[in-house]
């Protein structure tokens, strides 16, 4: 079997990720494999509404964006510090975009040997 180098989390801030945290850096520190822990941020958080009458609505920069994940990403991540001190190297990546190519396309260029993706609940009723 070949030796986990690096993981990548994909995480979308939910309950559901913190099961894939909790897994992929447990694999991290017992293989001493780098983790990469990621976030696409949703390009509808760039939008900021004012309610004064106006009805104006402008857009964040794309800066301000990323900078507000990277904060959501830092806070989300506290309850797991203990679990992510055993890690011998950790990368946090905020990106933009749609969520498959960017997890694929960060796995891509961090070479990546294993993604953790966390369990999905299923909602509503699926048609068979």
């Amino acid at each position: 079997m070949k030796q986990l180098e690096k993981i990548i989390v994909p995480t979308d801030l939910s309950d559901h990720s913190r099961r894939a945290i909790e897994y992929g850096s447990s694999l991290a520190a017992e293989a001493r494999a780098g983790l990469v822990i990621m976030h696409v941020a949703n390009e509808f958080t760039a939008w900021e509404y004012y309610d004064d009458g106006f009805g104006y609505s402008g857009q964040w920069p794309l800066d301000r964006v990323l900078a507000e994940a990277a904060l959501d990403l830092n806070r989300y991540l506290e309850p797991h510090l203990g679990l992510l001190r055993d890690v011998p190297m950790l990368t946090k990546r905020i990106v933009l975009g749609v969520v498959v190519g960017q997890i694929i396309t960060v796995a891509e260029e961090e070479k990546a040997d294993l993604i953790v993706l966390s369990p999905r609940r299923q909602r509503g009723w699926a048609a068979y």
